[in-house]
């Protein structure tokens, strides 16, 4: 199936996950230049959606614009939430979109926090973005930067921080493709030792004694 094929062919895929009505697909449409359908309803995503985003450098990573989560789900859309549940698990890294307006906002970020942790991709690399800051004063603005120093601010709408967006889904893949080392001693019938060397890309190995 097509998820098997980006697979085969090493396509980074990031999901962009989120409390509903957080602003997901617009925030895909001004990241991508693309089109989806959004609006300010509950679910209005019910199926998941892919866009293609391309760095300056040529490098591109498919972006799934996911259902929102929330606390209790109705029963009428786990279906449509299991496909939700496959990309997240199935993906390189999230994007956790937060909207910032409800004051509940922090409360709404720990349940889908909580959400990653119960489906099992509590351990994949997140990106927090909270969108919608062309709504906040500039106070606002300061207190959630206190309160999530590591988030990127954006506005969906004007804009702001997408670059920052890019910026940072680059240095995660970048850090994500850095070969890594170890060293192996081995004792062969107790006459020598050879010392092997394997170094990993991710989807290679290469082994060199010496």
């Amino acid at each position: 199936n097509l998820r098997r094929r980006r697979k085969k062919l090493g396509i980074p895929v990031i999901a962009v996950v989120g409390y509903t009505n957080a602003g997901k697909t617009t925030f895909i449409n001004k990241l991508t230049h693309s089109q989806l359908v959004a609006g300010d309803k509950l679910f209005l995503t019910l199926d998941t959606r892919m866009r293609k985003l391309v760095f300056p450098s040529g490098k591109w990573v498919i972006l799934v614009d996911t259902v929102g989560f929330i606390r209790r789900l109705p029963p009428q859309l786990l279906a449509s939430f299991q496909a939700t549940l496959q990309e997240t698990l199935h993906s390189q890294a999230l994007i956790h979109l937060i909207d910032p307006i409800p004051t509940k906002w922090l409360e709404m970020r720990d349940t889908v926090r909580r959400t990653l942790e119960e489906i099992g991709a509590g351990e994949k690399p997140v990106i927090e973005v909270v969108n919608k800051i062309d709504l906040l004063s500039l106070p606002e603005r300061r207190r959630i930067e206190r309160v999530l120093p590591h988030a990127i601010l954006v506005s969906s709408k004007t804009g702001e921080g997408m670059e920052e967006v890019k910026k940072r889904i680059e240095e995660l893949l970048e850090e994500r493709e850095k070969p890594w080392e170890y060293f192996i001693t081995a004792n062969f019938s107790g006459e020598r030792e050879d010392n092997k060397r394997s170094i990993s890309t991710g989807t290679s190995l290469k082994n060199e004694v010496f």
